[in-house]
């Protein structure tokens, strides 16, 4: 089996607010795109999610089967948008996976 890295499916940039606990931060809005100019030293949502979108794009045009990608929960997020619309009330949050939780997709 090969293993590669891409640095693609590296974790958003946190900039300045690395580290920051549920208390300091309002993690609903700094997942929501919409409020991406509220956290001006983070990567941009949108652009976290180009990237991420970018790589599956590339997936899709490889002769792989299957592939395992393990990744830290905020990748799951572009993954998820990818294969489902966003959802209207912006809270993604709740479509990040847990530690050790397990989402399957179809290319």
């Amino acid at each position: 089996m090969k293993q590669y890295e891409d640095e693609r499916l590296s974790e958003r940039g946190f900039g300045t607010w690395e580290g920051a606990s549920i208390s300091e931060v309002d993690f609903t809005c700094f997942w929501d795109a919409r409020y991406e100019d509220h956290f001006p030293a983070c990567e941009r949502t949108t652009l976290f999610y180009q990237r991420v979108h970018a790589f599956i794009n590339e997936l899709r045009q490889s002769e792989r089967k299957h592939v395992l990608i393990v990744a830290h929960g905020g990748v799951s997020l572009p993954f998820y948008t990818y294969f489902h619309p966003c959802p209207t009330d912006g809270d993604m949050r709740k479509y990040m996976l847990n530690n050790c939780e397990v989402a399957s997709y179809e290319l």
